[in-house]
């Protein structure tokens, strides 16, 4: 009986121990442990697992189980300009999250996210599961091709508007957003984008005196991760382009606009990642 209370005491302070573990994977980063870079990776891990424990995994399965019990994930890291600035983008979403809600709620009006994009035909990889130590390739062109789409998601219904051009300026720009009004006819359209320069070029602003329909707000500077519009060029590379040998780009852009014209997107608004279905 002793032996079976010692064992079960034995066995809750593991668990504190293991969950407190746990937890400092959240609270510290590879810095810690004298890195030069923040992010844990499974070297990281073993080598704080050494160091703490003494203990020397021969596989890295356990390191995997242990950051699946931490609730870690592996992805990659998302970029971010050094020019980004936190303290503009928090002052942006307190001063403009209560307008375009309440732009949201009129029934005379669509409001977008409008952002733009460029199709290459260079052949782009992502990760796939594959059996351990086989590496197959995927085929690639020298040819290369440039294609450029204009994208606008309605964040009220999750229909998206995609447009291919061939440039990105302020004259087809002012094309896109004509497209715009025969497309919402009768509509009143809010329009929520980057600081491109050609969005705030001549051409747009002498079309703009032309109408009363447009409301143009832009994003921060170096903040795309607010714009959900972004995801849906990530999710049509993912499941249209990543992968596969581009041969005709003009093919893949039909591809591309097809997907993404033929799907609702229901993704939160200022960057919180929503969830993508068909």
């Amino acid at each position: 009986m002793v032996y079976i209370y010692l064992k079960l005491a034995f066995i809750q302070q593991f668990i504190r121990y293991f969950n407190l573990f746990l937890s400092y994977l959240h609270i510290f980063h590879a810095y810690a442990l004298g890195y030069s870079y923040e992010f844990w990776t499974t070297t990281v891990l073993a080598h704080l697992i050494f160091e703490q424990y003494g203990v020397n995994y021969k596989s890295k399965i356990s390191i995997y189980l242990i950051f699946k019990e931490a609730k870690f994930t592996f992805h990659k890291p998302e970029k971010a300009s050094e020019r980004r600035n936190k303290e503009l983008i928090e002052k942006w979403r307190k001063e403009k999250l209560p307008i375009i809600n309440e732009e949201c709620k009129r029934k005379d009006t669509v409001v977008l996210v409008g952002d733009e994009a460029a199709i290459s035909s260079q052949t782009r990889t992502q990760k796939v599961w594959l059996p351990s130590g086989d590496t197959p390739f995927v085929q690639d062109t020298t040819k290369r091709k440039l294609a450029h789409l204009y994208g606008f998601l309605n964040v009220q219904s999750g229909k998206a508007y995609t447009y291919a051009t061939a440039a990105q300026t302020g004259e087809v720009t002012v094309s896109i957003l004509k497209k715009l009004l025969r497309d919402n006819p009768g509509k009143r359209i809010v329009i929520v984008w980057d600081n491109a320069s050609w969005h705030k070029s001549k051409a747009v602003r002498s079309f703009l005196e032309t109408t009363n329909r447009f409301k143009l707000y832009n994003f921060p500077p170096y903040a795309p991760d607010l714009n959900p519009q972004e995801h849906i060029w990530k999710e049509a590379r993912e499941k249209v382009l990543n992968n596969r040998l581009i041969k005709d780009v003009k093919i893949a852009v039909r591809k591309v606009i097809d997907f993404i014209n033929n799907s609702i997107f229901k993704y939160r608004f200022f960057g919180l990642h929503g969830t993508f279905k068909v």
